[in-house]
């Protein structure tokens, strides 16, 4: 056991010294150099933390040139090749090692995110839910990567944390809509009770939804329209077989359209299973027994489209979204 302990040890040291060596053997890594570097694997990591840290104050040192942009990367071609070994080497196994290089990053906002994308993806909760907490109190603006990560956490930190957000009108937009498409999911029936409160009550004369396909509609509909400020006319595309019902989120006035197959419209559902024979099927995906379901919703501003792909459940007072995704935009 002490023996194979030993060659263990001395493959490490070997693999950090070659990782070493490759990194001085080339201050611009190529293709070549990247794949040989992050072929070392795991025994990589400590030397390539150290070469990314050094030229990420390298750079904030000396600053940017004028006119730069995270768009012109030219500028960056060294630390974009180290952050890349960086993160092909990561693993939850040095989670607390990237939290730490997190804590005593520059202040360069391009250099933070990336590692907060990091121990977003390889961090431990118990370590990455306090910290992330800290990054976003007062006076901190909404940092997008702590945001969304504790927006998915069923951590009660980060749940009381989305209630509060949830419920702040001076929140940013995006955190609050995190909160609205998450917390029926993290914080189960209470968090859905509370979205279930919040949503917004339908304007005009139309039936309510009455079948479980049409209350999953209006209340994927009210929650991608929710925190949309817009008072401008819209039109809502739906199979001539579907009678109109009210929805609620659209500020403007809203008008219902039936067309045979409704995928151009201003706003309408997204095909899930093209060949199917009525509109339930064909625009919505059903778990076992309907008790949750998916459907996707397209708009359409000019030449801007954006499809968002909504999962619900069904609870005692109704259906609720527990998550979100935009699934496609241009």
């Amino acid at each position: 056991m002490v023996l194979l302990a030993a060659i263990s040890l001395l493959q490490t040291v070997n693999k950090a010294a070659a990782a070493e060596r490759l990194l001085a053997a080339h201050a611009e890594l190529n293709a070549r150099g990247l794949a040989r570097l992050t072929a070392l694997g795991d025994e990589a990591f400590p030397p390539i933390l150290r070469a990314y840290q050094r030229e990420s104050t390298r750079i904030d040192s000396h600053g940017l040139p004028s006119g730069w942009s995270p768009d012109r990367r030219p500028e960056l071609r060294t630390y974009d090749a180290l952050f890349e070994a960086l993160k092909q080497v990561s693993s939850p196994k040095r989670g607390s090692e990237l939290l730490a290089a997190l804590q005593h990053a520059p202040q360069q906002y391009f250099i933070r995110n990336d590692l907060m994308r990091l121990v977003k993806e390889f961090g431990a909760p118990k370590e990455v839910v306090p910290y992330f907490l800290a990054c976003l109190r007062p006076p901190h603006p909404d940092s997008i990567v702590p945001v969304y990560y504790l927006a998915d956490s069923t951590d009660p930190r980060a749940v009381k944390f989305m209630l509060e957000r949830l419920g702040d009108p001076l929140a940013s937009r995006e955190t609050r809509e995190l909160a609205y498409v998450n917390l029926a999911r993290t914080d189960g029936y209470e968090g859905a009770w509370v979205v279930f409160r919040a949503r917004l009550k339908p304007k005009g004369s139309l039936r309510l939804p009455k079948t479980d396909a049409e209350q999953v509609v209006a209340a994927a509909f009210e929650a991608r329209f929710h925190f949309v400020e817009n008072n401008t006319a819209a039109t809502f595309v739906m199979p001539a077989e579907v009678p109109p019902f009210a929805l609620a989120g659209w500020n403007g006035p809203l008008t219902w359209k039936a067309a045979p197959d409704p995928t151009s419209a201003e706003i309408c559902l997204v095909p899930r299973t093209p060949s199917a024979s009525n509109w339930e099927e064909k625009f919505i995906s059903w778990d076992p027994g309907h008790a949750g379901a998916k459907v996707s919703i397209k708009t359409l501003a000019g030449p801007r489209l954006a499809v968002f792909e909504y999962t619900l459940k069904k609870f005692a007072f109704g259906w609720v979204v527990i998550r979100a995704f935009q699934t496609a935009t241009s």
